[in-house]
């Protein structure tokens, strides 16, 4: 074997070497394809140089020599490409320029491969073969030469492996890469138009770059790891969202979670700005400090609450590589901490109308009991009267006011009946389970609720005969209270509201059937949900709460509905408890009396 053989052979193995471990690297950046490209072009140049020797025939070598001009035109432009890639800057304001550069290109290496207008043709040396310029050579050779000298000077002073290395350590990679480059005019185009014998070494010089270029970058952590499928799909699993954001502040890659709450592909979320997407530049975000509030831009125009975290990535010498910034959703916590407010207001409320009930009771005790002297007074005057006077000669007015004062002991006594049962209701009486009529606990509730049902709702009550049972008497009131309001929110104008109780084996049961609006399929499924309930925030959390008394005392709630049709909501609850506070009541039978109603959990 020629020596000459091995030039091209070791450039073409070495060049397809390095293209097949970037593309395996990280196949997605579109860095690494341009790069794994100029390696392939390489690649494929050495090898049309080492099948032109073997076959060492003069029409195959010619072929075979313009066929090598392809990859070499395609070098410049992918040389410049590369380069533009590593600065946002400069690719925003150079990039128009590839498209045009990549047409010429085109139609040079066409007319090069079908006329002998670049290779005249080609004739033996010692060496192997040399090529013969055409009289258009320099059609191709110049404009390649200002994009390889453009793409070296951006090279030499824009990115990012050259601000990391030493000075010295610069100048002598800077040295290393014109030494290499300039091997390619003076063996490609000087040698064959002086006629002197000489290698080509095109191919080898654009290898050994790409290697010395791939061993710095490796070294240096240029690149981020490589992100092998395993990893990418760990990342995608998780609940927060991810993403590798570069020096100038843009993404470099996003997994599954974050383009989930940005509502974009992954794969367009690369390039963007980060600070579009969170209206606050990584800057402001601590490194690897607290979390900070944010508000991400979403596609369909909306922005949602997020809290996000950067950690900076550093190579060994300290130099900044990019940023890991880690969003999560902030939506739950936001709507709770509104809940919170509220839930904290009505506290407040309640328990400012708890004390006010207090401090009302005494006057009204005071008042009644005044009234019922009073009355009993007046009536023995009125006794006196009828007796000493003739009837028709009682004085209207003492008549009227003993029919007034009857009327205002009513009412007192009805206001009295009120207070006792907001006393009852905010906690006021005993604690803790104890047996109780739950018929009577519907009647309290519903002498609560008459006010606000009484312009909108007529009751209708089919109580049957209930065993005791052993429950939280004021927690099954609220349970009780939140339905029958629930159920007259509903209400269109007016309408009725159906109270029925079931005794079942070793349980109870309480339909609340109103003839309202009814719900979706959708509002049922999620008419517990703490922001949903039947249509505003304030019900959403009231049924909650309901529920969540009910399965704390072993029961359940079925509902079911339709939309227009109205609703019907089944409480179960265990007419006996075991010493845990689970229930020991038949839940096949529920179960069996909830399908049969078409009750749905």
């Amino acid at each position: 074997m020629d020596f000459y053989v091995l030039i091209p052979l070791v450039a073409c193995i070495g060049a397809s070497a390095m293209t097949s471990a970037i593309i395996a690297r990280d196949p997605s950046a579109r860095r690494s394809r341009v790069a794994a490209a100029i390696l392939a072009c390489a690649a494929v140049w050495s090898l049309c140089d080492l099948l032109a020797h073997v076959l060492a025939s003069q029409v195959a070598a010619l072929l075979l020599v313009r066929v090598s001009l392809l990859p070499i035109l395609a070098l410049p432009p992918l040389a410049l490409q590369l380069l533009l890639e590593e600065n946002d800057d400069l690719r925003r304001r150079y990039s128009a320029i590839l498209v045009p550069t990549w047409i010429y290109v085109a139609i040079v290496a066409l007319a090069g491969v079908l006329s002998p207008a670049l290779i005249s043709g080609v004739s033996w040396t010692h060496w192997g073969w040399m090529t013969q310029l055409g009289p258009l050579y320099a059609l191709g050779f110049v404009p390649a030469s200002v994009c390889v000298l453009s793409a070296f000077l951006f090279f030499h002073t824009r990115t990012r492996l050259m601000t990391r290395v030493e000075p010295s350590d610069g100048r002598v990679l800077a040295l290393i890469a014109t030494l290499l480059l300039a091997v390619i005019p003076m063996t490609e185009v000087l040698a064959p138009l002086l006629e002197i014998a000489v290698p080509r070494l095109g191919a080898l010089s654009v290898t050994i770059l790409g290697a010395v270029l791939w061993v710095l970058s490796s070294a240096l952590g240029e690149y981020a790891p490589p992100s092998s499928s395993f990893a990418r799909e760990m990342i995608d699993t998780l609940s927060d969202g991810v993403a590798l954001v570069n020096c100038d502040g843009r993404i470099c890659a996003a997994n599954a979670t974050l383009s989930e709450l940005a509502l974009i592909p992954p794969h367009d979320l690369t390039g963007e700005l980060m600070v579009d997407r969170l209206g606050i530049s990584l800057d402001e975000i601590p490194d690897g400090g607290d979390e900070s509030e944010a508000a991400m831009r979403r596609d369909d125009g909306t922005s949602i609450p997020i809290l996000v975290t950067r950690s900076d990535l550093r190579d060994r010498g300290g130099s900044k590589l990019g940023s890991v910034c880690v969003v999560r959703d902030f939506r739950d916590v936001v709507r709770l901490r509104r809940q919170l407010v509220a839930a904290g207001r009505l506290a407040a409320v309640g328990e400012l109308a708890a004390g006010v009930v207090h401090e009302v009771n005494n006057p009204i005790a005071f008042i009644q009991s005044n009234l019922h002297s009073l009355h009993k007074n007046d009536a023995s005057i009125m006794e006196i009267l009828r007796s000493e006077l003739v009837p028709a000669k009682v004085p209207e007015d003492l008549l009227d006011g003993h029919h007034l004062i009857g009327q205002s002991l009513q009412c007192i006594s009805r206001v009295a009946s009120i207070v006792k049962e907001v006393r009852g209701f905010s906690h006021m009486g005993p604690t803790g389970r104890q047996m109780n009529d739950f018929n009577q606990l519907i009647e309290d509730v519903v002498r609560i609720a008459l006010p606000q049902l009484r312009t909108r709702a007529t009751l209708v009550r089919e109580f049957g005969d209930l065993p005791p049972i052993e429950c939280a008497g004021q927690d099954i009131k609220q349970v009780l209270l939140d339905l029958i309001l629930s159920a007259a929110r509903s209400l269109d104008g007016t309408g009725t509201i159906r109270l029925t109780t079931i005794a079942l084996r070793d349980t109870i049961s309480l339909e609340i059937e109103d003839d309202g609006r009814g719900l979706t399929p959708d509002q049922v499924e999620r008419i517990f949900d703490p922001a949903t309930g039947r249509g505003d925030s304030d019900s959403g959390r009231d049924l909650c709460v309901a529920y969540q008394i009910v399965r704390q005392h072993g029961g359940d709630i079925h509902l079911s509905s339709e939309l227009g049709q109205g609703t019907k909501v089944s409480v179960f609850l265990p007419s006996t408890v075991d010493s845990s506070g689970d229930s020991v009541s038949d839940l096949d039978e529920i179960d069996h009396e909830a399908s049969s109603r078409g009750g749905t959990s």
